[in-house]
């Protein structure tokens, strides 16, 4: 059994685990495990009310999240920046565990473009929670040897493997107000420019 495949059990069995992402090392689990969900926010001691981003492994893992993709060009989002570090606000639905929807209702998603995040989805067969590994106020880690020895005790397995995060910006984040229009949640790795460049109107 791979590391991969031992991490994918832990994560089917509402275990939780840190590996890299893209940009930085995530802490994850099942993103729809509302136990597991609790858990992270204790591990982090993160409130609440700040809710968790999510990863997809694959385009179809969205439908397990979402009711409707037909409000914003889906496909240009998978041409230019899918997989990638471009997080979008999507009306979740209405069955999805607490701490990952906001109040109005939208859960963030972005398909990963990291080998290992992905095979992770697609190993344990689930969208997962991907939060920075770090406890909430504290620095999140662009290297395994940054991720703080107390958080390591409290997760069920640590993936230490290449490739390593880029290490940096975080995701940017964006949500559709009209079907090419977006609003700007967080800037981050994707430059407005970038989003810009490719036909999307920035409100």
């Amino acid at each position: 059994m791979t590391i991969i495949d031992r991490a994918a059990e832990i994560i089917k069995k509402g275990g939780v685990v840190i590996f890299p992402t893209e940009t930085l090392y995530g802490l994850g689990t099942n993103a729809l495990n509302q136990d597991a969900i609790k858990r992270i926010f204790e591990i982090k001691n993160r409130s609440i009310q700040k809710v968790l981003p999510v990863i997809i492994g694959d385009i179809s893992q969205l439908k397990m999240l979402v009711n409707r993709t037909d409000n914003m060009p889906l496909d240009l989002i998978l041409d230019k920046f899918w997989p990638g570090p471009l997080s979008i606000l999507f009306s979740g639905k209405t069955n999805l565990p607490k701490g990952v929807v906001n109040k109005e209702g939208y859960v963030c998603i972005r398909l990963t473009s990291h080998p290992i995040a992905r095979d992770l989805c697609l190993c344990s067969g689930y969208p997962l929670v991907a939060t920075s590994a770090n406890f909430s106020g504290k620095p999140s880690p662009r290297w395994f040897d940054e991720i703080d020895k107390g958080l390591l005790s409290k997760v069920d397995m640590a993936i230490n493997l290449y490739p390593q995060p880029s290490g940096m910006k975080p995701s940017t984040i964006v949500k559709f107000v009209g079907y090419k229009t977006i609003q700007i949640i967080r800037q981050g790795a994707i430059s407005l420019d970038d989003l810009k460049k490719v036909g999307l109107d920035i409100k």
